[in-house]
């Protein structure tokens, strides 16, 4: 974990491909964690997926507890 107190935006601005924006309102769902991408968590009402798409991050669906016990 690398906590810092820059725009995840201004601090990824030379790899932003690598950014992953998780947030409960995307129709594209998650399948598999790629240790190379950086994830993002989104909130559960979560108006900040509009500016990750402005700055062409892609949006994907975190789906949390399904198929479990």
């Amino acid at each position: 974990v690398d906590a810092q107190e820059a725009k995840y935006i201004d601090y990824f601005a030379e790899s932003k491909e690598k950014l992953v924006y998780l947030t409960a309102d995307s129709t594209n769902e998650i399948e598999d964690l790629d240790p190379d991408k950086v994830y993002i968590i989104g909130g559960i009402v979560d108006h900040n997926r509009y500016i990750a798409k402005h700055w062409g991050v892609e949006c994907i669906l975190a789906v949390i507890g399904t198929g479990g016990p």
